[in-house]
Formats: C-alpha cells, sequence, structure tokens
C-alpha cells in the first residue's frame, strides 16, 4: 500500500523533476528488505540465493540513488531558504501590501515566510507552464487578477539560467508587472538563479489599474 501511494504521489507531480520520485525509496527499500526475509524463509537453495541478490541490488540501488539525489536537491533546498530569509527580513519593515506570490520557485516559500498566498492557484506550474486547467481558468487572466492585489513579495527563476516550461508571453507578462511596480531585493541560489522582488512604495495603485 506504501509503494502505491508513493508512486501515485510521483505520478500526480507528473514527473517534472526526478526528485519527486524520492518518497518511493523508502517503502521500495522496505519492500526489498521483505522480499529477501520471505525468500530465506521459503527456499534455501538456490531461488534464495537469487532473490536475495536481487533484493541486495535494489537495497542497495534506491539508497545511492536518494544519496544522489540529495546532494542535487540540495542545491534547491539552499535557494529556496536564501529566498526565504531575504523575504523574512524585508517583511520586518512597513509594506503597503501584504502577501506573497510565488510566480515560481517552491510552494515551501510560504511556509518559510509566513506570508499567505495570494491565488488559489498556489502552485506555481499551475499558472506558468500549460498544464491543462477546468474549463473557464485562463491561466493569463488569472495572473494579472494576482498581480491587481498588488502582492508585496514575487519570486521567479532567471530563465536565462534554469530552463522552466513557462511560455515566453506568460514569462513576459509577467515580467511587465514587475518592471512597472517591483524592485528586485536580493538573488536566491548558488548562481543567483531566483529572483525575489518587492512592491515599491506607492505603486499598488498603479498595479491595480493596469
Amino acid at each position: 500500500g506504501w509503494v502505491c501511494v508513493a508512486a501515485a504521489g510521483a505520478l500526480v507531480q507528473r514527473a517534472a523533476h526526478d526528485a519527486y520520485v524520492l518518497p518511493l525509496v523508502a517503502p521500495l527499500c522496505l519492500l526489498a528488505a521483505c522480499l529477501g526475509i520471505d525468500a530465506l524463509d521459503r527456499w534455501r537453495g538456490g531461488p534464495a540465493r537469487v532473490l536475495m541478490g536481487a533484493a541486495a541490488c535494489l537495497g542497495m540501488l534506491f539508497p545511492a540513488y536518494a544519496i544522489v539525489m540529495g546532494v542535487l536537491w540540495g542545491g534547491h533546498v539552499r535557494m529556496v531558504r536564501d529566498a526565504a530569509r531575504i523575504i523574512t527580513e524585508r517583511a520586518r519593515h512597513p509594506g503597503e501590501s501584504a502577501g506573497l506570490y510565488v510566480g515560481d520557485v517552491d510552494i515551501a516559500l510560504h511556509l518559510l515566510t509566513k506570508e499567505p498566498p495570494v491565488s488559489r492557484f498556489f502552485y506555481p506550474m499551475h499558472l506558468q507552464c500549460p498544464f491543462p486547467l477546468p474549463a473557464g481558468i485562463d491561466q493569463e487572466a488569472e495572473i494579472r487578477r494576482i498581480m491587481a492585489r498588488a502582492p508585496r513579495f514575487v519570486t521567479l527563476r532567471d530563465p536565462a539560467r534554469i530552463a522552466t516550461c513557462t511560455p515566453p508571453d506568460r514569462r513576459a507578462l509577467l515580467q511587465g508587472f514587475l518592471d512597472a511596480a517591483y524592485a528586485q531585493i536580493g538573488e536566491a541560489g548558488r548562481s543567483g538563479e531566483v529572483r525575489v522582488y518587492e512592491l515599491r512604495e506607492g505603486m499598488a495603485q498603479r498595479l491595480r489599474a493596469r
């Protein structure tokens, strides 16, 4: 059951990144151990050795994969923490508006900064990428509605450094709002691939009028 649920979770994530398979590591390792124990109990001859060898391979393969992906994913974790630190430090100062729009990066920023989402579509890829949404939902119209609410903070990846599934015109739409009313207050990540923006003073009304 654990394996099935973890596999379903990976499929729901649409396999956008390799790291989404990590929830499968623990149940697969447990399953490998169970198979080995069962094989040892049932057969003491050649079949047991074959199954034990296969179980050992699985037992070594998935932890190794988890370690490798942990090293690779560690850069992402540091990037999100850096972005959260920038937002948290600025949030201590008075601002016109509240809220965070994670235009791209990771929704964990809402938890780390305690800044509330400004849309029910708080998973960035639902609006940034050409994923199918319920009938009547226009992604670009939703982005305009979000920005009209003048969220105080916005995060966005640098497309020159990290490839995303965002169409250029949709990226240009959001960047237009940022250029008109926001100031970049920092970069996160080892190569500065995530940009953090803050609403400039007196610009909330301009956004609502766009």
